[in-house]
C-alpha cells in the first residue's frame, strides 16, 4: 500500500482518535449510581413491560456560571440536536420525540426528553429481523436524556449541569445491542451537546 494512500486512509481514524481523547478528558464516564438525588432519571428507566429493558447509561458533568438556572436551561435547550428533540411535531417523521416531565425545586431542574422510532419506519423490525438470523446487533428502539442543572454548593454564582442518556432496547437476552463504535460516536455526541450547551 502506498504512503499516500495509508495516510488518506488512516487520517479519519486517527482524527477520530484524537477527539476522542480530547472529550473523554474533559467529560469523563459518571455511574449511574453518582447521580445526585435531584436526578430523575431513574425512576423512568423502569421498563413499562417485561420485554423492554435500559442496556446503559451516558453520564457527563459540567459546572460553569450562568446569570440564573433558567436561562442555562433554555440555552441547553435551544441546543442543536436537543432542540430538534424538543419541538418534533411531526407524526411522520421517522424519529418522535417529546419533553416527558420538567421537575423544578429551588435548587435545581430536570428535564427528562424522550425520543423512539416511529413505528411507520421499519427501522427496529428490520434489525430484529437480522438478529433473529445471527446478526450480532441489534437496533434500540429509543431512549432518555436527562438535563439536570443544579447550583454549586461550592460557588454561588455556578452550575452543575449534568447531561445523561440511557438506550432502550427489546429484551431478548441475547446481549445483542448496537456496535461498541456505535455506541462510541453516540457517547461522544453527547459530550459535543453538553459542550455547545454550556460553553460561551
Amino acid at each position: 500500500m502506498k504512503l499516500r494512500t495509508f495516510v488518506i486512509i488512516a487520517s479519519p481514524f486517527v482524527g477520530y482518535y484524537y477527539v476522542d481523547q480530547k472529550l473523554s478528558a474533559k467529560y469523563p464516564d459518571i455511574p449511574l449510581s453518582q447521580l445526585p438525588s435531584d436526578s430523575k432519571l431513574k425512576q423512568f428507566m423502569k421498563p413499562k413491560t417485561s420485554k423492554q429493558y435500559f442496556a446503559y447509561s451516558d453520564i457527563y458533568k459540567t459546572t460553569v456560571k450562568s446569570e440564573s438556572l433558567d436561562q442555562l436551561n433554555l440555552k441547553f435547550l435551544s441546543t442543536p440536536g436537543i432542540s430538534n428533540l424538543v419541538s418534533n411535531e411531526s407524526k411522520t417523521a421517522p424519529l418522535q420525540s417529546q419533553v416527558l416531565k420538567t421537575f423544578d425545586s429551588k435548587n435545581s431542574k430536570s428535564t427528562i426528553l424522550e425520543w423512539h422510532w416511529s413505528s411507520n419506519s421499519g427501522i427496529v423490525p428490520f434489525f430484529e429481523t437480522l438478529s433473529s438470523y445471527g446478526y450480532p446487533w441489534r437496533m434500540m428502539n429509543g431512549g432518555l436524556h436527562e438535563i439536570l442543572i443544579k447550583k454549586s454548593q461550592s460557588n454561588p454564582d455556578e452550575f452543575d449541569v449534568w447531561f445523561s442518556t440511557t438506550h432502550e432496547y427489546n429484551d431478548k437476552r441475547d446481549g445483542k445491542l448496537i456496535p461498541n463504535w456505535v455506541q462510541s460516536l453516540h457517547r461522544n455526541y453527547a459530550r459535543v451537546l453538553l459542550y455547545l450547551a454550556t460553553e460561551k
